[in-house]
């Protein structure tokens, strides 16, 4: 059976990509603080908060064990 995925699930996996991107790329940046809180405060408009057990669960369909090694 195939799982269907919704646009909330789409913001959650978009959210938690621009978090690991933005700290992977920019650790030690002096802006990084700022660009973190400027992207989650633009993400946190769209009114859908992370849900840790559904990113697991997003993440297991998808077959992603480590999001942040493939950015």
């Amino acid at each position: 059976m195939k799982k269907q995925l919704t646009f909330e699930d789409g913001i959650l996996l978009c959210k938690l990509i621009y978090q690991s991107a933005i700290d992977k790329i920019l650790k030690g940046v002096i802006e990084e603080e700022q660009i973190f809180y400027k992207t989650h405060k633009m993400l946190n408009k769209l009114n859908i908060k992370l849900n840790n057990k559904r990113i697991d669960e997003l993440l297991y369909i998808l077959n992603i064990e480590n999001i942040y090694s493939i950015i």
